[in-house]
């Protein structure tokens, strides 16, 4: 510290160029930081740049009979950490401003009691070259000192760049090297002379070292974060640009590390894989878990691999429970081991027995090695198809997947004198289920529709679905399915697959597609007057954006009476998706208060609500809607929205469909979102394929 008379970073590296005059400078301010109160002193008491209820005690050492007075002034810190103060200092001497001298140095020491003691703060000095660093101090009972070059302003932080992080390497010997670095360092040409390389140190015999680490307690496991000294100097410099106090330390050990393997032989003797099992080198061997697993392929196809033995007695003795060197340790089996582990191959001599299952869908048979001198067994996996019944395995390739084989049915229990295939022969069934599916086209229209239901039904394998036929025309239109009518309000039948066969598998799939109809609504003046709005859209599209009618003349104020609706029955003002019919409405005028409606619906999940109703929350949904009502109808304005069911209003409507609220006043109309199944098919029944 600076009361202990280290001198800035800057005054160190300068030091070399300094003239003796500065060295006998530096020499009294040393004298002068160890002993202030043996020197000349100038006082001053100032309010605190950061506390107006406070106040800073400035004191100057070193000028003889001069007047010290400081004023707080308003800077900016230097380093980007917290601004303690910053103080305009001025000495005046025989009548005029007085600067220290290399004859006559001086220090500044302040007392204020926002300062912690044994904190590092950094000092600044704000001069004609600009702002330079001067010191890193650490208060005793609140007063920190620091030499002065000139007096104008003095800026006081909390340490920045110039902390210094103190970082020991652990080598292999036992050796530390430790090194000082600081974050003002980052970025100079000698930044990597600083932090320098110190090498892992000599490496016994027997043993590896992996790299570096910061945890002492490192093992096997941490091997893959081994850091090169690259890594090294980087985790440093983070370290430095995430922040650290004076004294701060951090460590890196080597990482060392002794080893056994486990050896794969060939039918050669050749290695086919190798596993390094690595241990800490100040450990003894540990006893490991292991699990044997190494892929083989033998050179021909009259043997087969079968595991693996160990290929000497002194190997097994690695392995705990180990008592019979003739043992076979098949892939995946588990052992423990305490040293090196060589395994040689174990192979068979005998014929494979291959099975095609000959048909799509079906299970999967494994092949059989039959070993030499050897009976061949019946599997006796059940075999199932989709739609078949399975009848055996027989000889001779089938002219096509699926067809029966050519060959006479197998005889299980004989020896096997040759590599042989077997095929699956099949008996289809003569009845099946097939499947029918019901789409309507979707909100936006064109070719791309949504699922509606799948009903499955059975018939006779061979023959085409006849369950499905036309009822009416145009846009009533509608499909029977297996007598049963399938009528969809504002939908009508377009089209249904032709000529769709039963399969025997079961995947016969028979779509039908449904259309929606298209309506037009018509607001006019009574009789054949102005026409003011047509609006044409599919059955159940949005189509609120075009209320309130104002084109044409029409005016916003204007109700609309339906003429002939099967839907409507009283006078409304909007109406948000189309409904399922054309209909002419006629301009209506009236004298009747404004009244308003507000629409709210169910908030989507993380969404906040902005209103409660029947304790569940809600958000608007579109605009609020001005309506010259008497009352308000259920069937008039308590309209459908898409996607959403109505839930209930305020208030609400009563038996017979009305609801009102006074002149000026809102009605307020809830709904909830539909709620949609997701239905996951089996590929087979969707297109048959």
């Amino acid at each position: 510290m600076i009361q202990n008379c280290n001198f800035s970073e800057k005054m160190r590296k300068e030091s070399k160029r300094k003239s003796l005059a500065f060295i006998a400078t530096a020499v009294t301010l040393c004298c002068l930081l160890a002993a202030p109160s043996a020197f000349d002193q100038s006082k001053a008491t100032v309010p605190s740049a950061t506390s107006a209820s406070k106040s800073v005690l400035l004191e100057v050492f070193g000028a003889q009979d001069a007047s010290l007075s400081a004023t707080p002034v308003v800077r900016t810190s230097p380093n980007g950490e917290q601004l303690l103060g910053a103080y305009d200092i001025n000495l005046v001497k025989d009548g005029r401003e007085w600067q220290p001298q290399p004859d006559e140095p001086a220090i500044v020491s302040m007392t204020d009691p926002s300062f912690i003691d044994g904190k590092l703060y950094d000092i600044y000095h704000e001069g004609a070259d600009g702002v330079e660093y001067i010191a890193t101090v650490a208060p005793e009972n609140g007063k920190i000192s620091f030499p002065a070059p000139s007096f104008s302003v003095y800026i006081v932080t909390e340490t920045g760049d110039y902390a210094r992080l103190k970082v020991t390497f652990h080598r292999t010997d036992g050796t530390t090297i430790s090194l000082y670095v600081k974050k003002a360092d980052i970025g100079q040409g000698d930044y990597n002379t600083i932090v320098y390389n110190p090498g892992f140190g000599t490496v016994p015999d027997g043993v590896a070292c992996k790299g570096w680490t910061t945890n002492a307690a490192y093992t096997a496991a941490t091997i893959p974060s081994a850091m090169t000294f690259a890594m090294v100097r980087d985790s440093i410099t983070r370290r430095l640009n995430a922040g650290v106090s004076d004294g701060t330390e951090l460590h890196f050990y080597t990482m060392l590390f002794k080893s056994f393997s486990v050896s794969y032989l060939d039918e050669e003797g050749g290695v086919v894989n190798n596993d390094i099992i690595a241990y800490r080198a100040d450990e003894d061997i540990p006893s490991t878990a292991y699990e044997v697993n190494a892929a083989y392929t033998p050179n021909d196809n009259d043997n087969n691999f079968e595991g693996w033995k160990v290929n000497s007695h002194a190997d097994g003795a690695h392995i705990d429970g180990h008592s019979d060197d003739d043992h076979n340790y098949t892939n995946g089996t588990g052992i423990t081991i305490n040293g090196d582990v060589v395994f040689k191959v174990y192979v068979t001599q005998g014929k494979w027995l291959i099975y095609h299952e000959n048909g799509k869908g079906a299970t999967y048979k494994a092949a059989d090695f039959v070993h030499a001198g050897e009976n061949t067994v019946e599997p006796t996996l059940e075999m199932v198809r989709n739609g078949y019944t399975f009848d055996g395995w027989f000889l001779g390739e089938p002219a096509e997947e699926g067809d029966d084989p050519t060959g006479a049915e197998f005889p299980f229990g004989g020896p096997l004198n040759e590599n042989t295939h077997v095929y699956a022969k099949w008996s289809p069934r003569t009845s099946a289920p097939y499947t029918v599916i019901i789409w309507k086209q979707n909100i936006a229209g064109g070719d791309v529709y949504d699922y509606v239901e799948a009903i499955s039904l059975t018939g006779t394998v061979g023959t085409n679905i006849n369950t499905v036929s036309q009822q009416s025309s145009g846009n009533n239109a509608y499909a029977s399915v297996n007598g049963v009518n399938k009528r969809y309000t504002g939908f009508r039948l377009d089209h249904f697959d032709q000529n769709v066969e039963i399969k025997t598998e079961g995947n016969s799939v028979l779509n039908v597609y449904y259309k929606r109809n298209e309506y037009t609504l018509r607001f006019r003046k009574n009789g054949n007057g102005t026409v003011y709005k047509t609006i044409t859209a599919l059955y159940g599209q949005q189509i609120g954006n075009n209320f309130p009618i104002t084109t044409n003349g029409a005016s916003a104020e204007w109700r609309w009476s339906p003429q002939g609706s099967s839907i409507y029955s009283q006078v409304l003002v909007y109406i948000d998706i189309m409904p399922a019919e054309n209909t002419t409405f006629y301009r209506d005028q009236t004298s009747n208060p404004t009244k308003y409606m507000k629409f709210y619906v169910e908030p989507l999940p993380g969404q906040t609500g902005t209103r409660n109703y029947n304790g569940r929350s809600f958000v608007q949904y579109g605009n609020t809607i001005t309506a010259k009502y008497n009352f308000f109808t259920r069937a008039e304005d308590f309209v459908d929205l898409l996607g959403y069911d109505q839930y209930g209003s305020d208030p609400a409507f009563g038996g017979n469909g009305r609801a009102n609220v006074s002149a000026g006043g809102t009605l307020y109309l809830y709904y909830l979102r539909k709620r949609y199944p997701i239905n996951f098919m089996d590929g087979a029944y969707y297109d048959g394929n």
